[in-house]
């Protein structure tokens, strides 16, 4: 017990070199954060109906946090639904320990409607709530009472042994089918490939200005052009400055039908986002064929332009 607060303090230690580079890039993007911040979690915008757009923040907010405790809800219910019912009829408080995580949760909850009454946002994503993980800490410390010599540990024991099983063979089997059925294939993008046929094509240095969906074109070329100033269509205003050096500029995107973006829509971003002023018509559109990961014959297309010298701010 004497050493629980040296362990506290070296945590906090260890976590806050953790933290603190990031930190450190997040002060030094203050500016920005704002943009990138609304694009996340949809704000409402200037005018629209105040108590319509409550509920739907409230609303993204209980779906994603049912989510996120999905199926466990669920299976606990299923299983331990004969000690919740004698729990339920128990008076017995929770122990310390319990009654803070429980305080914690609930706490959480609150800010979270706040933030969502007071800022208009919209949505609420699913991921965001893995501040609930103590949720099962708290229901097993209330349900012990009622718990006794009952034998639903060990079937809910024996069901978490099961559903892992079935994860496992799951994950292995979508390891298998998914070359040949995926849609998006993001994790099967050949990046080393794509950079190399970039890099034949002229490309040396500069800005990438890359479209993000379906594939996250901007950080995986990262790896092939590290010294390269890349800018996602997603996210344009974090982005490192122009160097102020001469640079070429490659603008590329996946077009239909495996992406979404056409090369007019890519131009007037880059105009937007870049002040790039490239005339809309006449574009000197080339593309570059690949072969997926782990799908022999299966083939992607990627639609791109290089300017040397780069033009705007993409250089």
């Amino acid at each position: 017990t004497a050493l629980i607060p040296s362990i506290f303090g070296l945590l906090l230690v260890v976590a806050g070199a953790v933290v603190a580079p990031h930190g450190h890039w997040l002060v030094q993007q203050s500016d920005n954060i704002g943009g990138a911040v609304a694009d996340k979690f949809e704000f409402a915008a200037v005018g629209a109906d105040f108590f319509a757009t409550r509920l739907t923040g409230l609303r993204s907010a209980f779906t994603s946090g049912a989510g996120f405790v999905s199926p466990l809800w669920l299976v606990l219910l299923v299983v331990f639904w004969r000690p919740v019912r004698r729990r339920l009829k128990i008076g017995d408080k929770l122990p310390p320990p319990a009654r803070l995580l429980a305080a914690y949760i609930l706490a959480v909850i609150a800010l979270l409607a706040i933030f969502v009454l007071v800022s208009g946002t919209t949505k609420i994503r699913a991921h965001y709530m893995v501040v609930l993980l103590p949720l099962p800490v708290v229901f097993f410390a209330w349900l012990k009472p009622s718990l006794g010599r009952s034998r639903t540990p060990q079937i809910y024991g024996a069901t978490l042994i099961v559903m892992a099983v079935l994860l496992v063979g799951g994950m292995a089997a979508k390891y298998v089918s998914e070359p040949g059925r995926c849609k998006r294939c993001q994790l099967l993008l050949p990046n080393p490939e794509i950079a190399g046929k970039i890099h034949a094509a002229g490309f040396r240095g500069g800005t990438i200005f890359a479209y993000y969906f379906p594939h996250d074109l901007a950080g995986n070329l990262r790896s092939g052009f590290p010294g390269a100033r890349i800018v996602s269509t997603k996210f344009p205003s974090i982005t490192p400055p122009p160097t102020g050096k001469a640079g070429q500029c490659l603008i590329i995107w996946m077009p239909a039908p495996g992406g979404v973006m056409d090369t007019n829509g890519m131009a007037q971003l880059a105009n937007k986002d870049l002040a790039t002023g490239i005339p809309l018509q006449d574009f000197p559109v080339k593309s570059l064929e690949f072969e997926f990961d782990r799908a022999p014959g299966r083939t992607g297309k990627l639609n791109y332009m290089l300017f040397d010298p780069g033009i705007g701010l993409c250089r």
